[in-house]
């Protein structure tokens, strides 16, 4: 008696009709399938369409994703189309693609170590903090929100705790600042509250118990009836006589079209920003005032490596926007020891500080990407927190990181899925050439870029010596 075939499951049903509209030329009816399938579990699908020998399946799939992600534009099928040079990524490295990949970066290593590669042109952005004294008397505050999403419009489950205040204090106590006193201002920052008013009174006894030289305040958002306004830090500034240092995390223009620098940067004394590119810094009245550095501060004892093993091949940690699951997905699939833990900035699904700095320093690669809309790529935070930790830096090309570091020499430029899977596999080969790409990343960003030349060049651009 011949035997029930398995039971077909809805997940596979759909992706069967996908791949039968597909060879009938019913293009659009595949990706609708497919957009089903992806509905149902979106990693059993990726794993059946990029390993599946027929390039039109592949291709409708990335519509169906760039659809399903909202993205007007199909990214990831441009993400997926073949390499020049190193072809179709495949499960193994195929020997083409490991000579291609050994001939350019033994090119760009010993271009380096003959001087012959030029210098990144901001390689001198803290020259002013390397003479420059931090005076121990001086009295730091930070007012920023201790969570993101912060705010009585939005629910607990959203409230994240915010990184950056950890990384302030720990980074300007450990470049001879002391201690710096903190004022929670999720009630008005970023959303602000409705008891607007009641905080600002708080915040008003805080300036005046603690009666700081310099407030370090968040930038990163424009003022509505709900949060603290410019003219009210004017008049603060005016009664207690602070100076402020606003830093800009997104100054770009996709977001608020970089408006927030022209709100906050009048009323600062320096504005911090890590990049030129935009209308907002191209604008600003005051050059002078303006800061342009690597993403900083961060904390870099929290980040140094231990010394315990690196047993996850390729990570990464924060947002699931820019496409970021898809390109973990596909080096999952492809045989690369990954942990990927994405979220949506919930506090319920986030992982603390310790947890990610510990996921950092267990990576021997960490992958990170700016992408925000065509020509708008930004510089984020994971370029200095990966490097920091000895953790080699996969990044997407687009944003203005050459200003600051050498491509093939502090960190490893990829412009596509298939040179994204090829170049995390030949590097998971040779373990000592990334291990001595990570170092030597670590040794330049240390010498250049370290959060101590950050404050001490703060320190000198807002109280220069009389």
């Amino acid at each position: 008696m011949q035997g029930t075939p398995p039971p077909v499951d809805d997940l596979l049903r759909w992706l069967i009709r996908a791949e039968a509209a597909r060879k009938a030329g019913r293009e659009p009816e595949s990706v609708r399938y497919l957009q089903r399938a992806l509905g149902i579990d979106p990693e059993r699908t990726i794993g059946y369409c990029l390993q599946h020998a027929d390039p039109g399946l592949r291709q409708n799939y990335m519509l169906a994703a760039a659809a399903a992600c909202g993205s007007p534009r199909p990214r990831p099928f441009y993400l997926l189309r073949e390499d020049a040079l190193l072809g179709r990524f495949r499960p193994a490295l195929t020997a083409p693609q490991r000579e291609t990949l050994r001939f350019v970066f033994d090119l760009h290593q010993k271009r380096w170590d003959r001087g012959e590669t030029p210098l990144p042109p901001e390689r001198d952005v803290y020259r002013e903090g390397r003479a420059a004294v931090v005076p121990s008397s001086l009295r730091v505050a930070l007012v920023w929100c201790g969570y993101i999403f912060c705010g009585d419009v939005n629910p607990a489950t959203q409230r994240m705790e915010c990184e950056n205040p950890p990384h302030i204090r720990n980074s300007a106590r450990a470049a001879g600042l002391g201690e710096v006193d903190f004022f929670a201002a999720d009630g008005i920052n970023q959303h602000g509250s409705a008891t607007v008013g009641e905080e600002l009174v708080k915040l008003t006894r805080f300036l005046a118990e603690k009666r700081p030289s310099l407030v370090v305040i968040d930038g990163n958002y424009l003022p509505t009836e709900r949060t603290i306004r410019p003219e009210i830090w004017l008049r603060l500034k005016q009664k207690y006589g602070f100076r402020i240092m606003a830093i800009f995390g997104d100054c770009y223009d996709g977001n608020n079209g970089g408006k927030a620098l022209s709100v906050w940067g009048p009323v600062s004394d320096l504005s911090v920003i890590f990049h030129r590119y935009g209308t907002a810094y191209e604008s600003f009245p005051s050059p002078d005032k303006v800061l342009i550095c690597p993403p900083t501060p961060y904390d870099e004892e929290l980040l140094a490596s231990t010394g315990a093993p690196r047993d996850i091949g390729l990570g990464y940690i924060g947002g699931v926007h820019r496409e970021r699951g898809l390109f973990m997905d596909v080096a999952k699939h492809s045989g690369i020891p990954t942990y990927a833990h994405l979220h949506q900035r919930e506090k319920n699904k986030a992982l603390d500080l310790a947890g990610y700095a510990d996921i950092l320093r267990r990576s021997k690669m960490f992958f990170n990407n700016g992408y925000r809309d065509p020509g708008d790529d930004i510089l984020t935070a994971h370029i200095p927190e990966a490097i920091m930790a000895g953790s080699l830096l996969i990044q997407e090309v687009g944003s203005p990181i050459d200003e600051y570091l050498v491509p093939f020499v502090h960190y490893v430029p990829v412009s596509n899925l298939h040179q994204f899977v090829a170049t995390v596999q030949f590097l998971c080969e040779d373990e000592p050439r990334r291990a001595a790409l990570a170092d030597q990343a670590y040794r330049f960003w240390k010498e250049h870029y370290s959060t101590t030349l950050f404050w001490r060049t703060a320190i000198a651009r807002l109280f220069p010596a009389s």
